[in-house]
């Protein structure tokens, strides 16, 4: 997006009413409807929706190293936007999270219906290969190793465009803000092994590294992470 502001009659808004020029919003409908990953994460296009802020906060802190996605496209390797949906987690999922992560933080003080982070997604056709860690987050359809996040420091409210199962296309403003939020922020690393038939995830061992997410009204942030810059 340009960041143009004038002139408006050439544009319009977003579902979240940020405005772009006439020229970026034609630019991005050319684009393949098909999901689009990124290869740098200033330059996501296309995010995922998650339902439950916990799990959220878990992909980006290192505790849930996967993500299992049942689409009906195939899902690229690549960067995308996390994006939290408006619904809260459901119950079985807030019990694995707590179960894992005991000092996780209330799912009621976390945002909703916000990007809250970027997430490098990597497909894996291999789960035997994954360590023990990855069993609590294993769930049906396509398996993704998470291999970096970045979490942002301020969150950007976002409506998804219904419940969407995949990838979606943020609106260009929505797109521009994303990479000026994540602009300057740690991206974090796990350390994955890799080899011609299959992706493993060694053991991480925990570092003291702060990751923080900014809610509206107050800030979280944790030291015991499995993320090293």
């Amino acid at each position: 997006a340009c960041g143009r502001t004038t002139p408006k009659l050439s544009g319009k808004v977003d579902l979240d009413g940020r405005w772009c020029c006439g020229v970026c919003w034609e630019a991005n409908d050319q684009l393949p409807w098909l999901p689009k990953a990124a290869q740098d994460h200033l330059a996501v296009t296309d995010c995922l929706t998650i339902q439950g802020s916990q799990l959220a906060v878990a992909m980006l802190v290192g505790r849930k190293i996967v993500e299992c996605r049942q689409s009906e496209f195939d899902i690229p390797d690549g960067w995308y936007a996390l994006h939290v949906a408006k619904e809260a987690i459901n119950p079985q999922e807030s019990h694995t999270v707590k179960r894992e992560w005991p000092s996780v933080p209330q799912e009621e003080e976390l945002p909703h219906d916000a990007i809250v982070g970027l997430v490098h997604l990597r497909r894996t056709d291999h789960r035997e290969s994954l360590p023990s860690e990855a069993s609590p987050w294993l769930r049906p359809g396509t398996c993704f190793v998470v291999l970096s996040a970045v979490a942002l420091s301020q969150t950007l409210p976002s409506r998804a465009p219904g419940r969407p199962a995949e990838p979606w296309r943020l609106s260009p403003a929505a797109q521009r803000r994303v990479r000026d939020l994540a602009a300057g922020m740690p991206v974090y690393k796990n350390r994955i092994l890799e080899n011609s038939d299959a992706i493993s995830c060694g053991k991480v061992v925990a570092e003291q590294t702060k990751v923080a997410i900014t809610a509206p009204v107050s800030s979280y942030s944790w030291s015991d992470c499995s993320w090293t810059a």
